[in-house]
């Protein structure tokens, strides 16, 4: 195969595999309610139609002119009731002028009115930036239920190294109490990563005992954001405990891809003996399990990361063990460390 060839064959098997090259973090999950109101042309706060109570009616504009195309979507029972009991709230929705759809985006009680007024003032653009995420982390302590779940989902779209620069002092006994419920399950990956960023006892033991549980053949849940977390807590120790999970072959590939994944963050934010100790086991298991070495150069390669193209070039000699698509990303990798001068010669 020409280089022309492998380099397009790789973009093809990244793409493939793209669903699960961070099923946990880095990617941005769906979109929050402060991206909605960050991207709206039209915003506006409505109420339950006077005359009909099953249908919102807008009555402030707090983006752009008040559409006059109607709002379908029916004032379910249990917020018809709330907007009654609390007349000084509304329902926040958005409108698409070119698709002509109404989204809605949240219940507008008066604390969170006042985010998203002070979200509106602010003109944040489409990036998430260190100004956004220290002010929506502030929230996280917030008394108000609602406004704790929109920061949690809204830090999740952070990349993790801006993520490491959270300074509020974390709800930790909050996160560990939601962290294996069934309504807040499919944000547990944040909560740890904040319980990683916490330095708490607590955390550690919650985090360690999840990692042992899943070494030992347990069910491995968001295997991605408790290896982050271990590291973030326990540094060369923590890369040394992730040892007999990545190990275990028992592992599902989907699992495996995601603490792959977690050393390559990590390996992008940590001190240098971190760094050395993830080289270190990352070689050692290329050596027993070739099988390793392509999603070692997807997770690494996906993250513009090339220290790990010298303890996979070996694998290019191992082309009678190894299937085409195995070596393929692994080639690529290889000659783009070499290219960047990441590879003792």
């Amino acid at each position: 195969m020409t280089p022309a060839g492998l380099v397009l064959a790789f973009a093809l098997s990244l793409t493939a595999a793209s669903a699960s090259a961070c099923a946990f973090h880095g990617y941005k999950p769906e979109q929050t309610a402060i991206d909605r109101v960050i991207a709206a042309e039209h915003l506006v706060v409505a109420r339950p139609d006077p005359h009909n109570p099953f249908a919102f009616v807008p009555v402030e504009s707090l983006r752009g002119t008040m559409p006059i195309v109607p709002i379908a979507q029916l004032v379910d029972t249990s917020t018809r009731r709330r907007l009654m009991d609390t007349p000084g709230d509304g329902v926040l929705f958005s409108y698409d002028p070119n698709t002509a759809a109404w989204t809605r985006i949240a219940y507008l009680d008066a604390p969170y009115r006042v985010v998203i007024d002070r979200v509106l003032a602010l003109d944040w653009g489409a990036e998430y930036t260190t100004d956004r995420l220290a002010f929506i982390a502030a929230l996280l302590t917030h008394p108000d239920r609602d406004l704790r779940d929109l920061a949690l989902r809204d830090v999740d779209t952070a990349p993790y190294a801006m993520l490491r620069q959270i300074r509020a002092d974390l709800p930790v006994q909050e996160l560990m109490g939601d962290l294996w419920t069934r309504q807040a399950f499919a944000y547990q990956s944040i909560r740890v990563l904040l319980l990683g960023l916490s330095g708490s006892d607590a955390a550690r033991s919650e985090i360690r005992a999840q990692i042992d549980r899943m070494a030992a053949g347990g069910w491995a849940s968001n295997p991605g954001a408790f290896a982050t977390a271990l590291i973030e807590l326990d540094g060369v120790a923590g890369v040394a405990r992730l040892e007999p999970l990545i190990r275990n072959r028992d592992l599902l590939p989907d699992a495996l891809v995601q603490v792959v994944d977690a050393l390559a963050i990590q390996n992008g934010v940590a001190g240098p003996e971190v760094r050395a100790a993830i080289s270190d086991l990352l070689t050692r298991i290329v050596a027993e399990r070739p099988g390793t070495g392509p999603i070692i150069a997807r997770q690494f390669g996906d993250r513009q990361d090339w220290s790990q193209a010298g303890g996979l070039a070996h694998l290019l000699q191992k082309r009678e063990t190894m299937a085409a698509a195995e070596l393929i990303p692994v080639a690529i990798y290889v000659a783009q460390g070499r290219a960047l001068g990441a590879m003792d010669e």
